[in-house]
């Protein structure tokens, strides 16, 4: 009833960050390009990443990216779906990597109405 979706994707974000900082600094591994991917709650992660400034990355893909789906074990039932849109509005105005955000028509967690 009270889903912080604002510091999960943050929180999720930072893990990632450091992964690819980490890897980042190997190297057997390029410098630049980087493309982060992510499904469900990772692509929620990926999504809060596109906030960071990360000279590595040059943008995401998230599948079915969010928190919150199947609320109570109900398809297509989301909680607190006006806070995910809100959270997913912040991201698309303060991302600094392209992102490509990836839905499927018949997802049980978010809705094709949720998803638009």
């Amino acid at each position: 009833a009270d889903a912080n979706y604002a510091k999960a994707g943050q929180g999720a974000a930072s893990s990632i960050a450091a992964a690819i900082d980490f890897l980042s600094r190997q190297a057997f591994v390029k410098k630049s390009g980087s493309v982060a991917l992510g499904h469900s709650a990772g692509g929620w992660g990926v999504l809060a990443l596109t906030t960071h400034a990360l000279r590595p990355l040059a943008g995401v893909v998230a599948f079915a990216g969010g928190l919150g789906g199947r609320a109570d074990d109900v398809a297509g039932r989301n909680c607190a779906p006006d806070r995910l849109v809100a959270v997913s509005r912040t991201y698309g105005e303060r991302a600094r990597v392209p992102a490509l955000w990836l839905y499927a028509e018949n997802d049980s967690y978010f809705s094709p109405a949720l998803s638009k």
